[in-house]
């Protein structure tokens, strides 16, 4: 990974537009940035891009770009330079009128709508933005000001709608034509790839693989759900190659400076990422440095699921596959968010900005960009800036100062400074969620995802994510589950009958592995080898929108039915049948629910069944580092994250309360697991020295703090 290391410890970034202002107001605004410590600028992504600067073929008009690196080099404030790929000009529709990707009735996306509407296979498109990247970066390769380049703008299909859902692209015969391409590969011969699409419903035969048509419907409408898959995979496949192709083109001119790009988890109009046709753990392996755009306040997902920030940065961290390598937070909201007139969703303010500073640092990302510094007028759609529209310093201006100042004088940034290893992770799977989102289960997947993660996070216990497509890596942990998982090739399945006997804990529900790679029906279920590791076979299944036991757990959509082959039964149902069981395996043990236990735990606040999985998992030392002792009401939340150096212990405590609740003082005792005698105990923003004590390997302290307050301490070693 290339990484200037002059700047990696001390990034903090914002976007911002010259495009916008007069070269006074930007002089003005980058002094500002610069008092706040604001050292980095991502400009040219989508705004001041390609279409601005390039308006008639080969007219290129660099110099409102030119003048704003000089400013920014004045200053001492590198740029982040996007290729501008998401948002062409457009004149090139005038030269290929195919250009914009196309839905399976032949509509074309808008041009003048939002970004992403050009093919990534279109041959001509293709052409001319490596012309004018090449452009780009020869001019400016060689200036003091640049730090590296940002490829695209969430790179994918576009995630919005005219029509009102996210529509399924691209059908243009270039995309066609590489999908055809790809299909060959796949397949050994035209006989196997029609035995594959074989449906009963509608069974066209290609007599060619020409013939060979994507999918137009989704296969809830009854259609082929392994050309479906197919589809999906490749179109996945196409995103991440077109990023490197990307990231390789700059690197044909400028070997020094790094590449980067930002994408999304849980992006509430495509949850899964699947019809934006997005992998950001694919995404991940194509740049120097992987960036999130993490929007807590848009739909103010904060308020409906408090676990939500911390979920999206754990699957953000996740990508990360090399101990030296960072993830960025490539937006981060900087005011009120969204809503347009009737908005904004959230009333974005300073203790916000300070609660997402602490998570995401918390969380291991290396630099946070405020999206933007400044409020811009000509998109009246609530994305305020850390200035308002007049350029004027707001409180979050003043917070972002602060933190700035607080990660700089301690380092909060350094590449030294990680996470404690994980022992749970939460295994997930993309054609796990292309079959979902098939089905129209996108949702109920989603919400299985949250249910298993909000498990861990309430119990401050951290949680890795790892892809079925790296399923050795869960060899590295003790516990596992596996959220809706409904499908798998067989080495993942078999990889976790060795895991469990190795002496790994794995946790899962009904329907698990009961497809196969193709989508199709396994005809034993749960799969041969899931059948040894959890002691039970399925028998049949029904659909119990809410079922509880006679322990008192409480399960949710399904109840099934098993026949017990040596599991023992730590739960019932009121008819005597099984709800709960658990297995030993080898050195290791299977914990099965016959109903959506997690999901019936997250909608019931007096189901037990957390209690009684929790007790498993102590029995096997499974715990948190930390314990957080204080007086719990409705709606208010406290959660803490650790990161660990040779030198010092950092933990970070954030507290959210709910909108519509009064602020009150409260008292904290924090309890930090600890490898070695503590000397001394700081918290940061204050510089307060606290005192503390010590027992064995636990470190104990006590802390007053607002119900919407975030703090930092940092716990020097004695070494």
């Amino acid at each position: 990974m290339k990484m200037r290391t002059e700047w990696e410890e001390n990034l903090c970034g914002a976007g911002y537009y010259p495009d916008f202002f007069s070269k006074e107001e930007c002089e003005n605004d980058l002094k500002n940035m610069k008092e706040a410590g604001i050292n980095l600028i991502r400009t040219g992504e989508l705004f001041n891009g390609w279409d601005q600067i390039e308006k008639e073929e080969r007219y290129y008009d660099f110099e409102q770009m030119d003048t704003f690196f000089d400013l920014c080099q004045k200053f001492g404030i590198r740029i982040l330079l996007g290729t501008g790929t998401a948002s062409p000009p457009q004149w090139l529709k005038k030269i290929d009128a195919e250009i914009p990707i196309m839905d399976a009735e032949g509509h074309r996306y808008p041009s003048d709508a939002t970004y992403g509407w050009a093919c990534p296979h279109n041959p001509t498109y293709e052409k001319y933005w490596k012309r004018y990247v090449k452009t780009l970066v020869l001019r400016y390769r060689n200036h003091p000001a640049l730090y590296g380049y940002q490829i695209s703008n969430e790179i994918g299909f576009p995630f919005m709608s005219d029509r009102g859902t996210v529509a399924n692209y691209c059908f243009c015969e270039h995309t066609k034509k590489h999908f055809r391409k790809w299909l060959r590969m796949k397949y050994s011969s035209l006989e196997e790839l029609n035995r594959h699409y074989w449906w009963s419903a509608s069974n066209p035969y290609s007599s060619s693989f020409e013939d060979v048509e994507p999918p137009s419907s989704l296969p809830k409408s009854w259609s082929s759900v392994t050309r479906w898959l197919d589809f999906k995979c490749f179109l996945i496949e196409s995103i991440a190659a077109f990023a490197k192709k990307q990231a390789d083109w700059i690197s044909n001119w400028d070997i020094i400076h790094l590449t980067s790009l930002n994408t999304f988890f849980l992006k509430g109009e495509d949850p899964l990422g699947v019809m934006c046709a997005t992998d950001p753990f694919r995404l991940a392996s194509t740049v120097d440095v992987i960036g999130f755009d993490l929007y807590p306040g848009s739909s103010n997902k904060q308020e409906k699921w408090p676990e939500f920030p911390s979920l999206f940065l754990d699957l953000a961290r996740s990508t990360v596959k090399e101990d030296n390598q960072a993830f960025w937070m490539l937006e981060v909201e900087s005011g009120p968010i969204n809503g347009w007139a009737l908005g904004p969703h959230r009333n974005t303010g300073r203790l916000d900005i300070k609660r997402n500073a602490c998570r995401c640092l918390g969380h291991n990302a290396k630099m946070q960009l405020y999206m933007g510094y400044r409020e811009w007028l000509f998109q009246p759609i609530n994305w305020g800036g850390l200035a308002d529209l007049n350029g004027k310093k707001t409180e979050r201006y003043f917070m972002v100062k602060e933190i700035n100042q607080t990660i700089c004088k301690y380092v909060l940034q350094s590449l030294a400074l990680k996470p404690r290893k994980a022992e749970v992770a939460i295994v997930i799977s993309k054609d796990n969620e292309i079959l979902c989102q098939g089905f129209g289960h996108e949702q109920f997947l989603f919400e299985s995802l949250r249910a298993h993660y909000r498990f861990f996070w309430e119990e401050g216990i951290a949680v890795d994510f790892v892809p079925a497509e790296e399923v050795e890596k869960i060899l590295d942990y003790r516990v596992i589950t596996l959220p809706f998982l409904l499908t798998g090739s067989r080495h993942f399945f078999q990889v976790i009958e060795e895991y469990v006997r190795r002496g790994g804990i794995v946790y899962g529900e009904p329907r698990l592995s009961f497809l196969d790679e193709k989508g199709w029906y396994h005809k034993e279920r749960p799969v041969g080898e899931l059948q040894n590791v959890f002691g039970m076979e399925s028998l049949e299944i029904e659909k119990r929108e809410t079922i509880r036991t006679l322990g008192n757990c409480v399960g949710y959509w399904h109840r099934e039915k098993i026949r017990l082959k040596g599991a023992k039964i730590l739960d019932f149902y009121a008819d005597g049948e099984a709800a709960v069981i658990i297995h030993s395996w080898g050195k290791g043990k299977a914990v099965y629910g016959t109903s959506h236990f997690m999901l019936g735990n997250l909608r019931d606040a007096e189901s037990v069944f957390q209690k009684m999985f929790l007790k498993i998992l102590k029995e096997e030392g499974i715990h948190s580092d930390f314990i957080l002792n204080y007086k719990r009401k409705e709606g208010h939340v406290l959660e803490g994250q650790i990161l660990e150096d040779s030198g010092r212990i950092v933990f970070f405590l954030e507290s959210y309360l709910k909108e519509e609740m009064e602020e009150e003082d409260f008292f904290v005792e924090i309890m930090v697991d600890v490898p070695c005698e503590i000397r001394q105990i700081k918290e940061l923003f204050s510089g307060k020295i606290l005192k503390y004590s010590q027992n064995d390997e636990t470190v104990c302290f006590v802390w007053k703090m607002k119900e919407r307050d975030s703090c930092i301490f940092e716990l020097l070693k004695q070494v």
